[in-house]
């Protein structure tokens, strides 16, 4: 869904003639706690703009303001967008072009708003960006300092020779205060003589510090409840780094658009998409739309998302007529009471899976019986709520049509027997196959000489003798059989799956003469099911466990470990610089190199070890069983096999290293975020410390 720079936007900009003295600009920039100020002319059009950038550049030539007009130190032209560009497109073309505002304008080319770099953050979804990142990942490890000593001519000078934002004032590698371009501003409508004007006097003081190891999240959440834009790295008392909304903006922005393309493409619904996508998805998606059963894809609330052929089929309404509605404002008929829909919202809501029957409604209004299957999916990022609903819809009219006659008549009972489109088949006592009619047959395989007589346990598939004893001697006691789901072995060795409903026929005293069965074949059902859950849990380019799966799985690793103390280990794995493959090859390629690490890394791993893309080029292992050691030389093995191995890709042979970070799960660990925390950093170390090499995390004792 496009989301127009109108809804992000300041529709109240700051904005002055180009005549506008520069130290009256300067005073409202004070007053108004802005960052830029833009220059229009008569007809309300964007002409230049002023930024604190400016006030930098300046101070530094330290030439006296006194009537200096606006237009003879702006920026001109001023970078605009028009106001019905989706803002992640607008993001994208800021930042490819290094500006930190742009202007928003109409048809006519009138200035509407303005956008900062602020705006975007609040916009873009950073806590999916950030949530593996610590400070230590974006921080500037070389901040601009000067001591206490120094004046401000000294930090004019340095600023602008730097083009940085702020500096920090020192003393004895201890930050006692900042200077920001902000608080330029006011500085440099005083007209002060810097020369003589010491930085002690004007910066700002105390310093708000955080450690390299809080997450990136956490430093945005503090920047943001201090209004300020910078937070100063401490290791104890002492500066390690600076870290800025804009570095953390400018470092995360690969991940961003990466992240950025798949919500745009699932957004998508027309051609170009589906020719961008996988194969294999493409393939799967032919698949579902083929499928002789209606299946459709809800939101939580409940309304259409998708829905495939099969939906119009059966209930006669086109799928974009659908779209966007709820299926009771469709296709309900009025004859399930509250008390059913209530049992069937109380099991999907609960999570679990709801089976049943009811009665529908065309569009044509003639009545239908279906066979509803409703699946809930949790996709939200804690795995917990629940996002979507999948239905599969099978029209069974004609098989109710038949039950009912069946109850009816014992001759139109025996006619349908034979001739119905499912399968029936009737038992004695002993579970021995007393009839069966073609559609068994068909459905099977066997002729009705080799059937006959033969205990129904000779047709299921191996492994299901328990299951058939329990139910078939609580169908006996219970005279009825609803739904019961059994895997027949075809005669040329396939597997049918069939859901049974039955009734055990009685004399008038009560005593057992026969079962009566009825057996739904569904064998497409049940795979369609498990291609959904494919999906749900696989990464399509490479086949790997995605990233939702594998962090189910390490959650579920670390119960067992809290439990029984089993050593586990997590590898974090990077391919080293995968970013130059995708420049200079194109996107394919880099998507072969992927799979051929892939395939590379599984060659290595155990029966019960998991290899997971958590995005990108990052990929991680879950290693049950595994103490630091046996981490660490798993590691190097596939660090070397990697580097011994090029991939072979249509343009050629390509070598990628990777760095690998190691760590294991230990007893105060409470939660994954810790543990993936330590792999993180000491991935980061290994790229540090030069790439292709593997690091441990705590780092071995010397």
């Amino acid at each position: 869904m496009t989301q127009p720079l109108q809804n992000i936007l300041n529709a109240k900009p700051i904005s002055v003639s180009a005549a506008t003295p520069i130290i009256e600009v300067l005073s409202i920039m004070e007053q108004q706690h802005i960052s830029c100020v833009l220059a229009v002319d008569a007809e309300d059009k964007p002409v230049g703009i002023f930024t604190e950038q400016d006030v930098v550049a300046l101070m530094a030539s330290a030439e006296n303001l006194s009537g200096v007009p606006m237009a003879a130190v702006m920026h001109a032209p001023v970078f605009t967008l028009p106001a019905d560009m989706d803002y992640r497109d607008a993001y994208r073309l800021m930042s490819a072009r290094g500006y930190r505002h742009l202007a928003v304008v109409d048809a006519l080319g009138r200035l509407t708003g303005i956008v900062s770099e602020g705006d975007f953050l609040h916009h873009l979804g950073m806590d999916y960006l950030v949530e593996l990142k610590t400070v230590a990942s974006a921080m500037d490890r070389s901040p601009l300092t000067l001591p206490e000593q120094a004046n401000l001519a000294d930090a004019a000078a340095l600023l602008a020779e730097r083009h940085a934002s702020c500096l920090l004032v020192t003393r004895d590698q201890e930050p006692i205060g900042i200077l920001t371009e902000r608080d330029l501003v006011h500085l440099a409508r005083l007209n002060l003589d810097q020369a003589k004007t010491m930085l002690v006097d004007v910066m700002h003081a105390p310093v708000i510090g955080i450690g390299a190891e809080t997450s990136l999240q956490s430093a945005i959440r503090q920047m943001e409840q201090a209004g300020i834009r910078r937070l100063a790295v401490l290791d104890g008392r002492r500066l390690v780094g600076l870290v800025t909304r804009h570095d953390i903006v400018r470092m995360l922005q690969g991940r961003f658009v990466e992240y950025l393309h798949e919500t745009i493409e699932r957004q998508r619904l027309d051609l170009e998409r589906i020719q961008r996508q996988d194969a294999q998805l493409q393939l799967q998606v032919h698949a579902l739309n083929a499928a002789g059963n209606a299946i459709v894809i809800t939101d939580a609330e409940p309304r259409i998302l998708w829905a495939n052929a099969a939906f119009s089929t059966l209930t006669g309404y086109g799928v974009q007529e659908a779209i966007g509605r709820k299926p009771s404002e469709l296709v309900a008929s009025g004859k399930q009471d509250q008390a059913f829909y209530q049992n069937l919202w109380q099991t999907i809501l609960a999570g679990d899976i709801w089976r049943g029957e009811l009665i529908n409604k065309r569009k044509d209004g003639r009545l239908y019986d279906e066979e509803l299957t409703i699946t809930p999916v949790r996709l939200g990022r804690d795995g917990q709520e629940i996002t979507h609903f999948i239905a599969v819809k099978q029209d069974i009219s004609e098989r109710k049509a038949v039950e009912r006659r069946l109850q009816a008549s014992e001759a139109h009972f025996r006619l349908f027997y034979e001739h119905a489109p499912v399968a029936y088949q009737s038992l004695d006592a002993a579970g021995n196959l007393l009839e069966v009619n073609d559609e068994w047959l068909r459905q099977f395989g066997y002729a009705h000489d080799a059937v006959i007589g033969r205990h129904i346990g000779e047709f299921l598939a191996p492994g299901q003798e328990v299951l058939l004893k329990t139910r078939f001697e609580s169908f006996l006691r219970d005279s009825v059989l609803r739904k019961t789901e059994f895997d027949f072995l075809h005669r040329d060795g396939g597997i049918v799956t069939v859901a049974v409903d039955g009734l055990v026929d009685r004399d008038e005293q009560g005593h057992f003469q026969r079962t009566q069965c009825v057996l739904h074949n569904i064998t497409a059902r049940k795979q369609i099911e498990q291609e959904l859950r494919y999906l749900a849990t696989t990464d399509a380019l490479t086949g790997l466990a995605n990233r939702r799966h594998f962090l189910d799985q390490m959650r579920l690793a670390l119960a067992r470990h809290q439990r029984h103390g089993t050593p586990t280990a997590l590898l974090m794995i990077d391919l080293d610089w995968f970013k130059r493959v995708n420049d200079q090859y194109g996107h394919a390629v880099g998507d072969e190199v992927l799979q051929h690490c892939a395939r590379t890394i599984a060659s290595r791993l155990r029966r019960n070890d998991l290899l997971g893309r958590l995005g990108g080029e990052e990929f991680a292992i879950l290693m049950p069983d595994t103490d630091v050691e046996g981490a660490r030389e798993f590691a190097e093995r596939v660090r070397q096999l990697a580097a011994g191995n090029p991939a072979s890709t249509r343009t050629g042979e390509i070598l990628v290293t990777l760095s690998i970070g190691v760590t294991c799960f230990q007893e105060r660990d409470q939660n994954i975020d810790g543990i993936l925390a330590r792999s993180d950093q000491a991935l980061y170390r290994a790229k540090h410390n030069g790439r292709n090499r593997v690091e441990l995390e705590p780092p071995p004792s010397s």
